[in-house]
This record gives structure tokens, C-alpha cells and sequence, in this order.
């Protein structure tokens, strides 16, 4: 039953990302790096150590500060493993997901697209 969810969280949460369009942000940029909102499954791929278990936990309740996977020069740590907000930060229309510095894919998702992508998240984030 366990390997059976563990399985589905993993399709789930891939075939979401497959959805959001690649963008390269430059090297060192980290102004949408803030601490987000995190599934069960991205909690898992991030939480391999006992140092990264105890960051997450001390920092998951705030909401201003800079995201605690930052390295010293302002790179992310956990890139290959980001949450789903991190992917999606810069590829959208939305005013709240424009990245401040312009960058972005060649085509961003809609508004309607990308609130559709939200709203699977919201539905998978506790599988």
C-alpha cells in the first residue's frame, strides 16, 4: 500500500511538472526564493538528510524570510528537487508569478493554464 502511494505521488507530481515550461534565471538570482508551501512527496525527494530535515522544520512557518536551501552566493541547493511553486515561478501570466528580473520561458503559460496547474497541486498536496 505505501510503495503503491509513494508510486502515485511521484506520477502525480511528474507529470505536473512536465506541464510547467523550462526557463533559465541567471546565475545567483534568488529574488522569488522565499519559503513556499511544500506537497508530502516534495517533502520526501528534499528531506534526505537530518540537516535538511531539521532547516525544513524550523523554517516551514515562515513566510518573509529568504528560502533556507540557499547557498551563501545566492544559489539554490535543492534545484534538481524543487517544490512545484519554484518550477513554476517566472513561466506564467500572473502578475504574483513574474519573476521581478523579466526572465522566462520563450512561451509562459496562461493564467488559465497555470491556475489549472495550481489547482492540481492543491488536489495532489497531501496524497
Amino acid at each position: 500500500m505505501f510503495k503503491k502511494r509513494r508510486s502515485l505521488r511521484k506520477n502525480l507530481h511528474e507529470e505536473l511538472y512536465a506541464q510547467i515550461p523550462d526557463m533559465i534565471c541567471p546565475p545567483g538570482c534568488s529574488d522569488c526564493c522565499c519559503l513556499v508551501r511544500f506537497s508530502r512527496y516534495e517533502v520526501a525527494q528534499i528531506s534526505t538528510t537530518r540537516i535538511i530535515r531539521a532547516l525544513f522544520k524550523r523554517f516551514r512557518q515562515a513566510t518573509t524570510q529568504k528560502c533556507p536551501y540557499l547557498t551563501e552566493d545566492n544559489r539554490c541547493n535543492i534545484y534538481q528537487v524543487r517544490p512545484f511553486v519554484c518550477r513554476l515561478f517566472g513561466t506564467a501570466d500572473i502578475e504574483r508569478l513574474r519573476c521581478p528580473k523579466g526572465m522566462g520561458p520563450e512561451k509562459k503559460l496562461s493564467a488559465e493554464e497555470a491556475e489549472k496547474l495550481i489547482n492540481q497541486f492543491l488536489r495532489i498536496i497531501d496524497l
